[in-house]
């Protein structure tokens, strides 16, 4: 009994600087500063207005940005391509068949307007 009571106690003892070294580590640690971009030079902060900001634009349609090469093998691959790629057309029936559910569930939110005529003979 007397040796699991010394096993744990000299156990503490080699643990106890560990942890103290390990406090004191973690105490002792600059905190980080960022560093400062550098000045850009005057030559190139103002360059006759000819550069604007670039604005993305994910949002808009490429169009057919291959034909810009010139390249009727480029052409042919890209015509393949969508010709042969039936996700992306199942994708595109799949999204215009949530935005068609889109629009008939949102017309129930919309004001309805009714007309009724009716005629009676006295």
């Amino acid at each position: 009994m007397n040796k699991g009571i010394d096993m744990n106690i000299t156990f503490k003892r080699s643990i106890a600087p560990l942890l103290a070294a390990m406090v004191l580590a973690g105490c002792a640690s600059a905190p980080f500063e960022p560093t400062a971009a550098p000045a850009a030079p005057v030559a190139f902060k103002s360059i006759d207005g000819r550069w604007a900001a670039l604005a993305p634009a994910e949002s808009q349609a490429r169009g057919e940005w291959w034909k810009a090469f010139a390249d009727p093998l480029l052409d042919d691959l890209v015509t393949r391509a969508d010709r042969n790629n039936t996700s992306i057309h199942l994708a595109a029936a799949r999204l215009a068949q949530a935005r068609a559910l889109v629009r008939s569930t949102n017309a129930d939110r919309l004001p309805q307007v009714g007309v009724g005529a009716s005629a009676t003979r006295q």
